[in-house]
């Protein structure tokens, strides 16, 4: 069940509501979009922490997602900014868990496999 919550961050409007949330973007409510290609598609998945739609999937072990993801969350959808975020917040390091970056857009699709991959605490040591 979606729930539209005009003008309240997703976040607060899971914790209000139990049921996933999505931002209405535009005049209707919420904020406006910062370009003229941000416009919200119902089709799309939205993160459900923050409400954006990113485009943007990526794929990390079982054991980095547990580990990171409140359990309110761990059966949604959440994006990689918010998934770095919440990493950040439990000190869980999941660079070499990261195992494909996925961007799906209007008229391409492409997968990304890592190459490298350094935690921040790794790339400041040098």
């Amino acid at each position: 069940m979606d729930v539209v919550v005009p003008g309240i961050a997703p976040k607060d409007a899971l914790e209000m509501s139990g049921t996933r949330a999505l931002v209405k973007r535009g005049p209707e409510g919420g904020e406006p979009p910062p370009c003229p290609h941000v416009v919200f598609q119902p089709q799309r998945q939205s993160c459900h922490c923050c409400g954006a739609q990113d485009h943007i999937d990526f794929r990390v072990s079982d054991r980095a997602w547990a580990a990171i993801i409140p359990e309110r969350l761990r059966t949604a959808h959440v994006c990689l900014r918010c998934f770095d975020a919440f990493a950040a917040e439990t000190g869980v390091a999941y660079a070499k868990d990261l195992t494909e970056v996925c961007f799906v857009g209007d008229r391409g699709s492409f997968t990304f496999v890592p190459r490298s991959a350094l935690d921040l605490e790794e790339w400041h040591r040098g």
